[in-house]
């Protein structure tokens, strides 16, 4: 089965956005400055397409999700290498999140990968990124409890 996406989708994620015990995708959509994600059936099938803005020129290049903030709720995190920042968007359940937060990968950055983890040993989940600009990495830890 092939369902339609946005403009110029660069990356993917799986996972249960709607706590429905099923399998949710979030594409990353560079051309369009958004995300979409599909809701699972649980038969391999797919329903409702949600679009979510990342910011005139973002060109989000790829996507993750966990759970930042230990609600146990999946948040969304989207490098968008046109604006040089990390969007977060936190969610709230049933697949919903609230406007994106944006955090800076400083001036001319342009940040294209992520990954989450542990990085500093704290049991809290961390992110780093890659910059294609810069030539670099960055870390970034997390501060919630």
């Amino acid at each position: 089965m092939t369902y339609k996406t946005q403009s110029g989708s660069f990356a993917l994620a799986a996972a249960d956005f709607n706590r429905d015990d099923t399998l949710d995708i979030a594409t990353a959509n560079y051309k369009a400055n958004n995300t979409s994600i599909f809701f699972g059936n649980g038969d391999g099938t797919v329903i409702e397409k949600k679009i979510i803005s990342t910011g005139t020129r973002s060109f989000p290049y790829a996507i993750a999700c966990s759970d930042l903030n230990r609600d146990n709720i999946l948040e969304l995190i989207v490098p968008n290498s046109g604006t040089g920042n990390i969007g977060i968007l936190l969610g709230y359940g049933k697949g919903k999140f609230w406007k994106q937060q944006t955090y800076s990968t400083g001036q001319g950055s342009s940040p294209q990968e992520i990954s989450v983890g542990d990085f500093n040993g704290d049991s809290r989940l961390d992110f780093v990124t890659v910059d294609y600009n810069q030539n670099s990495i960055g870390v970034f830890l997390s501060t919630c409890s």
